[in-house]
């Protein structure tokens, strides 16, 4: 896809690599590249706390803040830089211990079955400004039920994925709302965005629309949102204990 997008002829048959292509890659790059095995997230996760990936990081974000010509020490800059993240939620409770007579049979708790799980994209910046949140739905409906679209945030976008979180396509349309709401608000560009490296955020349509709008990108290391991620900890922390704490009243009331 790339090639067609940058209109570059190949020498594979149907555009389609063949089963040795790898292989014969490898040699001829062996000197610039190197074989390595993939290793568990834990283990991932403790790597990316490493010194030198966290000094690396810092150093591209510095380039990034350059090009945009933001300067951190300029309090009103912090407006154009952005940080980006998205977290699911699910629609059933989670079961917890609890204390009773002996003899006394298990309590048997209600809850609800359906496709209600759903992931939200939130966007703010350096001044602790939010912009309003991307909801996704698990679901195929392009059109949702009044019931999911109600009580949310003044201007929040609401959208459906087989997965219940964001893919290329709705990206790409959030990445062309976010650009109409910094030209709303009248935001200096370029600006700068931090956001992790998930697949459904990254692809060439996505990064040259980025390039368009004058919106630099800058991905997090991977495994590293849970400790570089501002948003992580800070919002989605306390939202989680929130959603729980709403949905326990919510099954309280109405799931019989």
């Amino acid at each position: 896809r790339y090639c067609k997008k940058r209109k570059k002829e190949t020498q594979f048959r149907n555009d389609i690599p063949g089963s040795d292509f790898m292989g014969k890659f490898y040699k001829r790059n062996k000197t610039k590249i190197s074989r390595r095995r993939s290793t568990s997230i834990k283990i991932a996760r403790a790597r990316s706390e490493h010194p030198v990936i966290i000094s690396e990081f810092f150093d591209l974000l510095d380039q990034a803040f350059k090009t945009a010509k933001v300067d951190v020490k300029n309090h009103s800059h912090g407006g154009r830089v952005f940080s980006i993240d998205e977290t699911g939620y699910k629609s059933k409770i989670q079961t917890k211990g609890f204390l009773c007579p002996v003899g006394r049979p298990a309590l048997v708790l209600a809850n609800s079955e359906g496709k209600t799980n759903f992931s939200t994209l939130i966007c703010g910046n350096a001044l602790g400004e939010f912009y309003p949140p991307s909801v996704v739905y698990k679901g195929s409906n392009k059109s949702l039920p009044a019931g999911w679209v109600m009580n949310g945030p003044p201007g929040t976008t609401y959208n459906t994925t087989k997965s219940g979180w964001m893919d290329q396509e709705r990206f790409l349309a959030w990445l062309r709302w976010f650009d109409e709401k910094l030209t709303e608000k009248q935001v200096e560009r370029p600006v700068v965005v931090v956001m992790d490296g998930a697949s459904s955020h990254i692809s060439v349509d996505i990064v040259e629309e980025a390039r368009e709008k004058n919106i630099v990108l800058v991905k997090l290391p991977p495994n590293s949102t849970h400790f570089l991620q501002a948003l992580d900890v800070g919002v989605f922390g306390p939202s989680k204990v929130k959603w729980e704490k709403l949905l326990n009243i919510f099954h309280a009331r109405h799931v019989q």
